[in-house]
């Protein structure tokens, strides 16, 4: 090339910036300097863009490496002999600066930092025109190989981040998108080099980092989970930092948007990183309160398996803990308003329910859906959205743990106890959830259910409803199924239930007081809700119930005998502890005369003699169960002789329960009968195995009064004859030596003589009342189905 091309360089500034050694370059760059500073001076601003063109041109974008140095080192000295005329220039001096940043030689990356450190120095906030560009390339030079280009590209980064914190027109929306595109590296240096900048504006005041918390709150949960130590702590003294900003500006705080990504890294496996999401979760909930309640579910699906950390994640467990007593605080019963979508809405619950925010998402997508979400949720009637909520405790029941169970359990109660209306309309949804449950291994778990479950049956909500669906004129929509026969609000009160088990008329008064017939044997076992509600809070009315029960207490007792008689494990290890529990959560007499109402219908004769023998056994023995021994045995009324009649029904599915309860009802004389009756049955050890439990528990405190009445022999001829019944079935073992020495213990010896001007003890007015006879009849044929179905058959041969 001719001189005159390189004019006004002379050829020996050409061939120093060309040279391989930096010191003959660097000569060159400071005649380079001289020339540029004598046209500022002489106002000769042609020639300095012909010295800036051929630096650009012929040096900086070369081919030969030695030569695109010496351009860049002469830009530089360019730069510096510019000063405060620079502005003019940065359009020819920039560029091609940035494009030595990719360069393969890592010299030539070196000398372009220097290079744009210089421009930067001089230029300072007109500078800011190229800032995205410049970012770009530091963001890749932080990552660098040769620690020398790393130390050059540092250089420019703190000088960059003074110009920056300097300038009253930096555009921190274009910075936030760049940030965005890169917050999800995976490069240990350039996640250093993003978190520094994070926490470089947010030092500056004029800059408000915190209203962008949403662009890249997380990417910093990401990056907090990377191997370095270094890393992680620099993360998280900015996180640290960042929150107090949060508190500090509240106000302006996108809590919605962020929420969510909070909640999912809640649930990181690394301890350090869930630690730090909950303690945001607690310090979004402290600031911001009701406004978060649209985004219950998915922060429950984040706390509840952390309640039940150990000892060794202990910090974790109390903030969890702490975080989830607070969320429960603003729950309150405003939120209990029904509307009518609330009637329409789909209470199936949901296959999934998506809590999660994808890292890399498209995060003002993520904060417009999260917006929405809360738009959603108020415009169906309140902040909860309760179907999520109950969604998201039902999948936490199948977790491992028992605290976690049991947190997601009385949530469940929380949340009936402040919105009862709102849960009794998801009561489809959650009943076979709790029912399930009870068939867990924990006490503490079944007990919490069954309180659930006993709040749904016994539940105000259901007339509230009934009464607010006829204002908005949603007569013909019920929530819940209703029985007929319920009141006309729809709660299946058995104080206002008009269904009648068994007529009444004058002739025969005396006896259908407590007659309750046994439904026709051809009739289902599993009849539909509406008509076993029926039946059953007829029986209850006529056994002088006044309790307020919904639809779901029928449910609730058909569908527990139903899970009995499917797991006989579960009767036998925990159907005595259900059914306690139960009695003490609801009316012992309304528990009681429901299932022995759905026993009388029950096919499977094994399981109804089974179940009778458990229920007898918890009648006499629970202290639960107190006060319904004591009204059976108290002088009769109409109502108690309907019980006894209505229990009569079903104990006759197994004989000495039977028995049992004449003698508790002091019905000494329809037990003498029965024991006459016993010769008939099939006698088998098992039967044997329960009169002798039958005599243990004449010794006991539950049988006193019984024992107590062999004082006056003469007048209770009837237990006398029933207790000699139970001596002579029994073979001769320790039960028998029992009540042979008891019954020798009757003062003036055996008195058996009829004696019809003697009054006989016991319940002589249930005797009058009561149609024995035909309880004895229903016995009979009772227990004649049950020999039928315990003969063996045998099946011929078809063939020789």
């Amino acid at each position: 090339m001719a001189e005159k091309d390189f004019s006004p360089l002379t050829q020996a500034v050409v061939r120093g910036l060309n040279d391989k050694l930096y010191e003959k370059r660097k000569t060159a760059a400071l005649e380079v300097e001289r020339l540029i500073r004598e046209a500022i001076a002489s106002n000769d601003l042609t020639q300095v863009g012909r010295i800036t063109t051929i630096l650009t041109d012929e040096f900086a974008v070369s081919h030969n490496p030695n030569s695109r140095k010496g351009g860049l080192i002469g830009l530089a000295a360019t730069a510096i002999a510019l000063g405060k005329h620079i502005n003019d220039h940065l359009s020819q001096l920039v560029p091609p600066v940035l494009a030595c940043f990719c360069d393969q030689d890592s010299r030539v990356r070196y000398y372009a930092c220097e290079a744009l450190y210089n421009i930067s120095k001089a230029s300072r906030g007109k500078l800011l025109v190229f800032f995205n560009r410049i970012f770009d390339g530091l963001s890749k030079l932080a990552a660098d190989p040769d620690p020398n280009v790393k130390n050059g590209a540092e250089l420019l980064d703190r000088l960059m981040k003074d110009i920056v914190s300097e300038s009253s027109t930096f555009d921190i929306e274009a910075f936030m998108h760049l940030l965005r595109e890169r917050i999800y590296t995976t490069n240990p240096f350039v996640r250093q080099f993003l978190v520094s900048w994070v926490r470089a504006l947010d030092s500056v005041p004029q800059f408000d980092v915190i209203p962008h918390l949403p662009v890249f709150i997380d990417g910093l949960f990401v990056i907090l989970s990377d191997e370095s130590n270094e890393i992680r702590k620099m993360c998280q003294a900015v996180l640290g930092e960042l929150l107090n900003g949060v508190k500090r500006y509240k106000g302006t705080v996108n809590y919605a948007a962020m929420i969510n990504i909070v909640a999912l890294h809640s649930q990181s496996p690394d301890h350090f990183i869930q630690f730090t999401a909950l303690l945001w979760m607690k310090e979004f909930l402290n600031l911001a309160g009701r406004r978060l309640l649209p985004y219950t579910s998915s922060m429950l699906a984040a706390i509840l398996p952390c309640v039940a950390y150990s000892e060794d994640k202990q910090q974790i467990r109390d903030l969890a803990i702490t975080t989830n007593q607070l969320l429960q605080n603003f729950i309150s019963i405003d939120d209990d308003k029904v509307e009518k979508s609330d009637f329409l809405q789909d209470t199936e619950p949901s296959t999934e329910v998506e809590v999660h925010i994808k890292a890399g998402a498209d995060q003002d997508s993520a904060t417009a859906k999260a917006s929405d979400s809360e738009d959603q949720a108020a415009a169906n009637g309140g902040l909860l959205h309760l179907q999520a909520i109950v969604s998201v405790l039902s999948f936490q029941l199948l977790d491992k743990s028992v605290e976690t169970r049991s947190a997601s359990l009385r949530w469940l109660l929380h949340l009936h106890l402040k919105t009862p209306k709102k849960i009794f309309l998801l009561g489809s949804q959650l009943f076979p959830m709790l029912l399930k449950t009870l068939s867990d291994n924990s006490d503490k778990v079944v007990l919490l259910a069954l309180e659930m479950l006993a709040e749904l049956s016994s539940s105000d909500a259901e007339q509230e409803l009934d009464g607010i669906r006829k204002s908005l004129g949603l007569d013909d929509e019920p929530s819940t199924p209703k029985p007929e026969g319920a009141s006309a609000t729809g709660t299946c009160s058995v104080a206002e239930s008009t269904a009648e088990t068994s007529g009444e008329t004058a002739e025969h008064r005396r006896h259908d007081v407590a007659k309750v017939s046994p439904p026709s044997a051809k009739q289902p076992c599993q009849d539909s809700i509406t008509e076993l509600t029926t039946m059953v809070l007829g029986t209850l009315k006529q056994c002088g119930s006044d309790n307020r029960l919904t639809v779901y207490f029928t449910r609730l007792v058909s569908s527990l005998l139903s899970l009995f008689s499917t797991d006989q494990h579960l009767l036998d290890k925990r159907g005595s502890f259900i059914i306690r529990q139960l009695c003490l959560l609801l009316s012992p007499k309304d528990v009681y005369c429901a299932m022995a109402a759905i026993l009388t219908q029950e096919e499977d004769l094994r399981f109804a003699s089974h179940m009778v023998q458990v229920l007898n056994t918890v009648l006499l023995t629970s202290s639960e169960l107190f006060d319904l021994r004591n009204e059976l045995k108290k002088t009769p009324t109409k109502e108690s002789c309907r019980m006894f009649s209505t229990l009569f029904l079903s104990w006759s599915h197994n004989a000495v329960s039977t028995l049992s309860l004449c003698l508790l009802a002091q019905a000494y004389r329809p037990a003498s009968h029965l024991v006459k009756l016993f010769g008939d049955l099939d006698v088998t050890v098992g039967f044997l195995t329960e009169i002798d439990r039958l005599v243990q528990m004449i010794e006991s405190p539950i049988f006193t009064h019984v024992r107590l009445h062999l004082l006056e022999p003469h007048r209770c001829r009837h237990l006398v004859t029933t207790l000699y019944g139970i001596l002579l079935l029994l073979p001769q073992t320790s039960a028998f030596q029992k009540l042979h020495q008891r019954l020798q213990c009757i003062p003036n010896g055996v008195a058996l003589a009829n004696d019809s001007a003697k009054e006989d003890l016991g319940a002589t007015q249930l005797l009058v009342i009561v149609d024995f006879d035909e309880l004895q009849v229903h016995f009979s044929k009772v227990q004649e189905r049950h020999v039928e179905a315990n003969r063996p058959t045998y099946a011929r041969s078809s063939g020789p």
